[in-house]
C-alpha cells in the first residue's frame, strides 16, 4: 500500500522562519515543527510555506500533477 508517491523534506537550520514556495500539485501537510502526526489527517498545504526555525516541514503528493 502506498500512501504517498512523492514526498517533499524541508529543513530550516535556521534561527528565523522561513518560506519555501512548492512545485506543482496538491501537496498534503503530513509533519512540520509542532506535530509529527499530521500524516494521519493532513491537511491541504498551500502553494508557499511557512518553516519554523530550526525545524522541519514534510510534505506528500499522492499522484503527480499532468
Amino acid at each position: 500500500m502506498q500512501l504517498w508517491k512523492t514526498l517533499c523534506i524541508v529543513y530550516n537550520g535556521s534561527e528565523k522562519q522561513q518560506e519555501v514556495k512548492l512545485l506543482k500539485g496538491t501537496w498534503e501537510v503530513l509533519a512540520d515543527g509542532e506535530d509529527s502526526f499530521l500524516w494521519k489527517h493532513p491537511q491541504i498545504a498551500a502553494e508557499h510555506m511557512k518553516v519554523s526555525p530550526v525545524s522541519i516541514l514534510i510534505l506528500g503528493k499522492k499522484e503527480e500533477s499532468r
